[in-house]
C-alpha cells in the first residue's frame, strides 16, 4: 500500500521534469483570512485569522496524449485566534487539527476510446443534491465547520466507460475500489463547533448540563469490522436525451463517525429526565462502522431551469446498526436562472428535504447534525451586476418535530474581483435553533469572515 502511494506521488511529483516534452496548466491562490464567532461559548475560539493556499498542476506528454498526471494540492493554518487553545495555536489533537496541507488530487489518468482508468488520491462526487447529500460520501471530511466542510482525497483506483447510443445519449459505467480510507477530521478541541452549552449524545432521557470553562480531548478510533477498509462502489448513468438518470451502491464507512463521550459529573436532577451537571473535562472517541448507500437521481433541464430529484437510502450494517439507524432521505431541487435589468444575471434555487424513517429521538449533538435535514426546505439568490462583483443570500429551516424544535441558519456572501490576481470575499452566517432542534447546542455561532486572495 505505500509503496503503490509513494509511486504515485514520485510520478507526480517529477512530472515537471518533462515540462519540455509536454502540455502543462498550473494555478493557485493564497488567501489571507479573518473570521469572527463573537458568540462562542466557554474556552472556543472566538476570533480567527487562516492562511489558506492551494496549488494545481496538470501535465500531458506531447508523446502520450492519452495519459495525463494530475496535482493538486490544500492547506490551511490557523496564524492566531483569541482565546488561543491551551499552550499554543499549534496544538494537534488526535482528530481536527486546526493546521494541515494534504492532496487534493495526485494521480495518474489514461483514456483511451470510452475508458477512462485513475489512480490515484482523488475526490468524487456521487449523487446531485446540494447542502446536504446522503450519496455523496465516498470521500473522508474535513469537519472544522461542520457548515462548509471539504472532502479529503481518497487513494483509489476508478474506471469509467461510456458508451454512445445511436439516437445521441449516453450511457455510462463507473467503479472505485478504496483500500484504505483516511478518516474524517472533526473540529479541533477550541473550536466552537463543538458543543459549548448543552451535550444531548443521543440519549433522549439525559440532559448533561455544561460549565463554562468546558474543555474537549479526543481520545483516539475505534474501528468496527474493518470499517475504513476495502470500500467499493458501482454508478450506472443514462441519459437518453438532455434528462440523466443514475443508479448507484456502495459500501463504505461513514464521511463523519459516531463519537462516544466519556462524560463524568453529579446528577443534580431526576425528573422529568435525568439532569447530570458536567465536568469540565468531556473526552471523545471516534467510532466508524460500515454503511450501505443505495441511490437513485434524475437531472433535467427545461428552458432555463434545472430540476433535480434524489431518493437515498443509508443502511448502517454489522456493528453499526448499534450506533445508528436506516435513513430514507429524498430531496428536491429547483434552480432557474434569469436575467434582471437591474442587477444582471441572476440565479434562484429553492430545495426541500425529508427523511422518511426520521428518528424522534436523534439527540442534538455533533454527530447527529444530519437531523437538522429530516425535514428541512432551503431557498438560496444569486445575482452578479457584473463580471466582477456577485452576492448570494439563502437560508435553510428545519421543521419541528414532537421532540424537535425548528432550527433556521441564513447566510450571505458578497464576492468582488479588486484586479486581474486580486479578489475579496466577506460572508455572514446567522444561527436561531432552540435548545431542542438539532442544531441547539450551537445556537450562539453566529459569525462572519473576510477573505483577501491572490490567484496566480
Amino acid at each position: 500500500m505505500q509503496r503503490l502511494a509513494f509511486a504515485v506521488s514520485a510520478a507526480v511529483l517529477i512530472a515537471p521534469l518533462w515540462a519540455a516534452a509536454a502540455s502543462v496548466e498550473s494555478g493557485g491562490h493564497f488567501g489571507l483570512e479573518q473570521k469572527t464567532l463573537p458568540g462562542a461559548q466557554g474556552k472556543a475560539r472566538k476570533s480567527e485569522t487562516w492562511l489558506d493556499s492551494s496549488l494545481q498542476v496538470s501535465l500531458k506528454p506531447n508523446r502520450y496524449r492519452r495519459i495525463t498526471f494530475r496535482g493538486a494540492f490544500h492547506g490551511s493554518f490557523l496564524l492566531a485566534s483569541d482565546p488561543s487553545e491551551s499552550g499554543s495555536v499549534n496544538t494537534i489533537n488526535q482528530s481536527g487539527s486546526p493546521h494541515f496541507f494534504e492532496e487534493k488530487e495526485l494521480a495518474i489518468e489514461y483514456r483511451r476510446g470510452g475508458n477512462k482508468l485513475v489512480f490515484g488520491s482523488q475526490t468524487l462526487r456521487w449523487g446531485v443534491s446540494d447542502v446536504f447529500d446522503p450519496l455523496d460520501q465516498i470521500n473522508s471530511r474535513r469537519m472544522e465547520n461542520p457548515l462548509s466542510s471539504n472532502k479529503r482525497a481518497e487513494l483509489m483506483v476508478l474506471w469509467e466507460r461510456r458508451f454512445a447510443l445511436r439516437d445521441g445519449g449516453a450511457f455510462t459505467f463507473e467503479t472505485f475500489v478504496i483500500p484504505r480510507r483516511k478518516g474524517a477530521l472533526l473540529p479541533s478541541q477550541s473550536s466552537a463547533w463543538l458543543p459549548r452549552k448543552l451535550y444531548v449524545p443521543n440519549l433522549p432521557d439525559v440532559e448533561f448540563v455544561l460549565p463554562d470553562n468546558l474543555e474537549y480531548r479526543y481520545n483516539g478510533r475505534e474501528e468496527l469490522d474493518d470499517a475504513l477498509g476495502w470500500s467499493s462502489g458501482i454508478r450506472l448513468g443514462w441519459r437518453p436525451t438532455d434528462t440523466e438518470f443514475a443508479f448507484q451502491y456502495d459500501e463504505i464507512g461513514p464521511s463523519f463517525p459516531a463519537l462516544r463521550p466519556t462524560v463524568t459529573g453529579t446528577v443534580v436532577a431526576l425528573t422529568p429526565r435525568r439532569r447530570i451537571q458536567a465536568d469540565p473535562l468531556i473526552e471523545l472517541k471516534e467510532v466508524y462502522y460500515r454503511e450501505r448507500h443505495y441511490g437513485f437521481s434524475m437531472v433535467h433541464p427545461f428552458e432555463s431551469a434545472l430540476v433535480r430529484f434524489q431518493v437515498a437510502k443509508t443502511e448502517p450494517v454489522y456493528s453499526g446498526r448499534t450506533l445508528a439507524r436506516d435513513r430514507s432521505d429524498f430531496s428536491f431541487a429547483l434552480e432557474k436562472q434569469f436575467a434582471l435589468s437591474i442587477v444582471g444575471q441572476s440565479t434562484f434555487l429553492a430545495q426541500a428535504f425529508y427523511n422518511a424513517l426520521a428518528n424522534e429521538d436523534a439527540g442534538n449533538d455533533l454527530a447527529s447534525f444530519s437531523s437538522l435535514f429530516d425535514r428541512a426546505g432551503a431557498i438560496g439568490f444569486r445575482f452578479a451586476p457584473s463580471e466582477t462583483t456577485s452576492f448570494m443570500i439563502g437560508a435553510l429551516r428545519s421543521f419541528p418535530s414532537a421532540s424537535e424544535k425548528a432550527a433556521t441558519i441564513g447566510l450571505a456572501t458578497l464576492g468582488a474581483d479588486l484586479t486581474d490576481v486580486f479578489s475579496i470575499e466577506a460572508g455572514w452566517t446567522f444561527i436561531q435553533a432552540e435548545v431542542t432542534s438539532p442544531i441547539g447546542p450551537f445556537s450562539e455561532n453566529d459569525g462572519g469572515y473576510f477573505k483577501l486572495v491572490g490567484s496566480f
